[in-house]
């Protein structure tokens, strides 16, 4: 029983939190054009989803840790034109091919809350986060409405199997109730090197609104 207060007071001056995160993610992605026809590339939606861990220093400043799932999916149009819609060639022609892409992020930030009420903190936030690749899938449909596998534009020889960003944030972290948080942070990340050098013609970018919860132990 003596022991009580103690384990008590600990978890009351805890600095650790845990939690569930997700975000919406939309890559601005600087394409090649494609030489071979009027193709156009085109991003498709992204997320990302994982957990996340926050050691508090005191009042203001935290360190942020996170583990996520992340796809960064884009689409390549053929866009092939035909006179004559019957001819057997056209279709054996690809219409859409699909790159499903998907890392394992380790997004790490500094954050500091700048504004503090009862309620809620507003704080800045600024990071790194590396990325492993984990799949490359690629498919094709043809204008037969046939899909098949195939590697024309994630084969491994263009991905990059790791990729580097920097992160700039801010958000507001809402105290639901005792020891619980919701927090909101749009965000910005400029990566370093390319998703795949066969396709873009600069580091892409992203904006994401990610929105996550916490509890502090």
């Amino acid at each position: 029983m003596l022991l009580l207060p103690a384990f008590i007071t600990l978890g009351q001056d805890s600095r650790v939190s845990l939690g569930v995160t997700g975000s919406t993610d939309f890559y601005n992605i600087d394409f090649l054009p494609v030489e071979a026809g009027p193709a156009t590339f085109d991003t498709d939606f992204n997320y990302s989803i994982g957990a996340s861990a926050r050691y508090q220093f005191n009042d203001n400043l935290g360190l942020n840790l996170k583990i996520t799932y992340a796809t960064r999916d884009f689409t390549l149009n053929h866009n092939y034109r035909f006179i004559d819609l019957n001819d057997p060639l056209f279709f054996q022609l690809p219409r859409q091919t699909s790159a499903n892409l998907s890392y394992l992020d380790f997004p790490i930030s500094v954050n500091y809350a700048f504004l503090k009420k009862n309620r809620f903190d507003i704080f800045f936030s600024a990071g790194v986060a590396p990325g492993v690749l984990l799949t490359n899938d690629e498919s094709t449909v043809f204008e037969d409405n046939r899909e098949e596998k195939t590697e024309s534009i994630t084969n491994d020889d263009l991905m990059n199997s790791l990729l580097v960003s920097g992160t700039f944030g801010a958000g507001i972290k809402y105290h639901l109730i005792d020891k619980l948080d919701i927090i909101l942070e749009p965000q910005y990340r400029y990566f370093f090197n390319r998703i795949s050098d066969g396709n873009e013609d600069n580091t892409p970018q992203l904006f994401s609104i990610a929105l996550g919860a916490e509890l502090r132990l």
